[in-house]
């Protein structure tokens, strides 16, 4: 994945970032309500159902956990 700079770049040359926000500040600045998570933990399927397709059109069967750890993976090596 590009850093986060570069996939900026084009955004910039359309329109200027005028206001830089996290969203806990624009919170307190009244620009957006307040709001809370609600993570719901539920037990990913071990059954191989789920298709997926690659960039190249094939497909193959996982299952939902096995699609978890692997991009979890992924993740935790990408940084």
């Amino acid at each position: 994945m590009r850093p986060l700079e570069v996939r900026k770049r084009p955004l910039g040359s359309y329109c200027s970032i005028v206001v830089d926000y996290t969203t806990d500040e624009a919170v307190l600045a009244g620009l957006l309500n307040d709001y809370r998570l609600v993570v719901h933990r539920l037990p990913l399927r071990t059954a191989r159902d789920y298709v997926l397709t690659t960039k190249s059109g094939s497909q193959f069967t996982t299952s939902e956990r096995e699609n978890y750890h692997y991009w979890s993976k992924r993740l935790a090596n990408a940084g």
